[in-house]
């Protein structure tokens, strides 16, 4: 008897923990599909210097606004939020990565979230309003420093199918 559940024990504590990694698994991806509501929510926002708040948003308080509401923790500037994230190819972007322009100075001085299909969404410049933006227009094509990821995605399983 004691073998019996000690048996079912171990069987019940490893469907356990597979179910735990396959929610953990989808988890990156709920959390993308969540930012991208929450920087939809805000378009049409006012831009305020230094602004971090649903009143107005400068660039990157706007990206720590959305991110924060989303569990994640960024630096409150952008230099600093390209700093401390996982350098990609813009080719490898996903949605809900970040961007980062140098648009007035030399360095990182613009970051937006982006979307997919080379658009991204930002706080752009006083007088201006959080807004979608176009990647490869002549503009922002030319200030484009890269891209960053912030969020863990789950190892590529391997299928055993497959050699």
């Amino acid at each position: 008897m004691k073998n019996i559940l000690t048996t079912l024990s171990i069987i019940f504590a490893a469907i356990c923990a597979a179910a735990l990694l396959s929610a953990q698994a989808l988890a990156p991806a709920q959390v993308r599909a969540n930012i991208l509501a929450t920087a939809h929510k805000l378009l049409g926002v006012g831009y305020v210097m230094g602004g971090s708040s649903e009143a107005g948003f400068d660039c990157s308080g706007y990206v720590k606004y959305v991110y924060e509401k989303n569990g994640i923790r960024l630096p409150r500037t952008a230099p600093a939020q390209y700093l401390k994230g996982a350098k990609i190819p813009i080719e490898k972007a996903r949605p809900a990565d970040l961007v980062f322009f140098d648009v007035y100075k030399q360095g990182v001085s613009h970051v937006g979230i982006y979307l997919g299909d080379m658009k991204f969404i930002h706080a752009p410049s006083p007088g201006g309003r959080v807004s979608i933006a176009v990647i490869d227009q002549y503009y922002w094509k030319d200030k484009l420093v890269g891209a960053a990821a912030f969020l863990e995605e789950p190892a590529p399983q391997k299928d055993p199918k497959k050699p």
